[in-house]
């Protein structure tokens, strides 16, 4: 419930995201949770910092995104908040000395986040206008900008951040600032609870984990009986540097070197592909490997689906818990990953999966053998991982967090009562 003016209103809450770009290609776990609150009768906005590019009308419809208000940055939008700047120059001026006090010795960023700032100001307009009773900084970087701007200028509103391995590694200075004044700092595993509390400072009670969900509607009803192709192993991820499809590629050599009939499906795109397809040419596997490029998730369902394995390599520093591990093990292919951080709470032992070092090409290569070989192993992994990321990752459950964090954050700015501590939730045992 929120009160307003003297009004009294009940749910739905009306929440306002402020990210980057939305919908974008390699976020499904953002739409998935506007689309979810969405069906819990929320009323949720978007406003992106960059402006819309070619894909996000596709996404969106893709994505069951069409009803969602979006909103994006481009020449009219910068005017608008220009003119908000100019119409307010002491408001201005102390925001912009504080964003040059803050980043003086990051001048990249600090010209990054110049660029953005009409956008931002004119995003807290409309925030003024429509007074959600939450806004919800969806990444820690420059969408900081606005968050800083509600905090002080809609002390009645509520606002949340979420700060994830990226934001955690790149340590933009205003991200600090807001995370130590939000109502809660939203993180997507146990594993990043340590660096909020001692680098950030955020007091262990205001963060919640609220793991990514997935849509699980998606997967197959059932594991068995399933229409796996013999041999058949997948892997999807942008195809740049970090995510080490090259040693996917050359883990997959030494399969088939030992296991004739077996394959290799390859989803995503990016900068790295020409070099990428090259290397499958010098191995050659050009008759064993297919590059699938971009596809949604309808596509990499069905093909993780018809998978025996799902072979993950990534070396990113932000890679915690990844989102397409996570929809591998619902749909039963059977993950051979590279370790990072937080991937315990994921793949909790080797009765879930595996897990092999960082750049472990040799020992890749025997699990998948070793999985395509034994199918009665393969078969209890599978069964173990499709239930156990049922229980912990479902978007429809893992929604529910925001929502209860938010109501009582709501509640308690309507009355004007102090936070009272919500239990973070355990992490997830098998």
């Amino acid at each position: 419930m929120s009160e307003r003016n003297g009004e009294h209103r009940a749910a739905p809450l009306r929440v306002a995201y402020v990210t980057m770009l939305f919908p974008a290609g390699s976020e499904t776990f953002a739409c998935l949770d506007v689309r979810e609150l969405g069906r819990k009768g929320l009323e949720v906005a978007v406003h992106s910092l960059r402006p819309p590019n070619g894909d996000v009308e596709r996404l969106a419809r893709e994505r069951g995104l069409e009803g969602v208000e979006r909103t994006y940055n481009g020449w009219a939008a910068s005017a608008r908040g220009l003119g908000s700047m100019l119409a307010e120059p002491g408001l201005s001026a102390r925001y912009l000395w504080r964003l040059v006090r803050l980043m003086a010795a990051r001048p990249r960023e600090l010209l990054k986040s110049l660029v953005l700032l009409p956008r931002a100001f004119e995003v807290l307009q409309r925030l003024r206008r429509d007074r959600p009773d939450v806004v919800h900084v969806y990444w820690g970087h420059y969408p900081s900008l606005v968050g800083a701007l509600v905090q002080e200028h809609l002390p009645s509103t509520v606002v949340s951040i979420s700060l994830g391995a990226y934001d955690l590694v790149a340590e933009y200075p205003l991200s600090t600032v807001v995370a130590q004044r939000a109502e809660f700092v939203r993180t997507h595993g146990h594993a990043n609870v340590a660096e909020l509390v001692e680098r950030v400072g955020v007091a262990e009670e205001r963060v919640a984990v609220v793991f990514n969900g997935i849509d699980l509607d998606l997967a197959p009803a059932t594991l068995e009986p399933g229409p796996r192709v013999p041999g058949r192993v997948v892997t999807a991820g942008r195809l740049v540097a970090k995510k080490a499809v090259d040693d996917v590629l050359r883990a997959f050599g030494e399969v088939r070197a030992q296991v004739p009939h077996a394959t290799l499906e390859v989803f995503g795109d990016g900068p790295e592909r020409g070099h990428l397809e090259k290397l499958v040419h010098g191995l050659g596997m050009t008759d064993s490997v297919t590059f699938r490029g971009h596809q949604g998730q309808r596509e990499l369902f069905a093909a993780l689906a018809r998978a025996e394995v799902f072979l993950f390599m990534s070396r990113s520093p932000s890679e915690r818990l990844p989102n397409v591990v996570k929809e591998a093990m619902a749909c039963g292919a059977v993950c051979v990953s590279a370790e990072s951080v937080g991937l315990d709470e994921l793949i909790p032992g080797p009765d879930h999966g595996v897990v092999v070092a960082q750049g472990d090409v040799d020992a890749a290569a025997r699990a998948v053998v070793d999985l395509l070989r034994d199918p009665d192993r393969a078969r209890t992994l599978r069964q173990n991982a499709r239930r156990y990321v049922t229980e912990h990752f479902d978007v429809r459950r893992t929604t529910d967090a925001y929502l209860e964090r938010w109501r009582a954050a709501a509640a308690r700015r309507s009355t004007g009562t102090e936070a009272v501590v919500v239990e973070r939730p355990a992490a997830p045992t098998t």
